[in-house]
This record gives C-alpha cells, structure tokens and sequence, in this order.
C-alpha cells in the first residue's frame, strides 16, 4: 500500500535521496579512474598484459581486456543504473500518491 504523501519527505528534494544517487555516480567514476590507472600507460590508452600485447593472438587481447575493463566498469554501471532506477520509481510513487493514478512520468529509460 501506498504511504500518504504528507507522511514522508519529497524524494525530489530529499538530502538522502540524493545522497544515494550522488554516491552512485562518484562509485562509478572511482571505478573508471582505478581501472585507468591500473591498466594505462602513460598517454591513457590500455596497456595490455605483456603475454597479449604484441606477440599473442587477439583472444587473449579480448579476454584480458575485458576482465581488467570492460566488466569492471559494466558492473559499476549497471549498480548506478540500479540506484537511479531506484530513485526514479520513489520520486513515481511519491508523485502518483499526490496526483493520482493518471500520473504518467515523462522521462529517458535508462
């Protein structure tokens, strides 16, 4: 059931709400910034694992690349989408408990 509006905090505005999502996005960008710094050179490009880089086939490239990068920051991503979508359906229930059940949120899918 649906607690009455009045009884609780517009999560739009709520510090914790955006708490929450404000920690999401600096988890995400914490983790991009390990992964650059774990597995760059110098100029910021990818710096394979030396076993793959020249002499091994592009398996190894591909495999590599994706365990040290690719599902790192997709992880990260998909928790961050997770706590926006969180948010997003709070700031739904709260504003259908205030208009009704003609509320239609307008907003992009994420």
């Amino acid at each position: 059931m649906t607690q009455d509006a009045s009884a609780r905090p517009d999560p739009a505005t709520d510090p914790a709400v955006r708490r929450r999502v404000q920690r999401a996005l600096d988890d995400l960008l914490a983790a991009a910034r390990d992964v650059a710094a774990r597995y760059s050179d110098k100029e910021g490009f990818y710096a394979a694992p030396d076993p793959v880089s020249d002499v091994g086939d592009v398996t190894g490239l591909i495999a590599a690349g994706h365990n040290q990068v690719v599902s790192r920051l997709q992880d990260q991503l998909d928790e961050t989408r997770r706590v926006m979508r969180e948010v997003y359906a709070e700031l739904d229930d709260y504003k259908r408990s205030i208009i009704g059940p003609g509320y239609k949120p307008t907003r992009p899918t994420l």
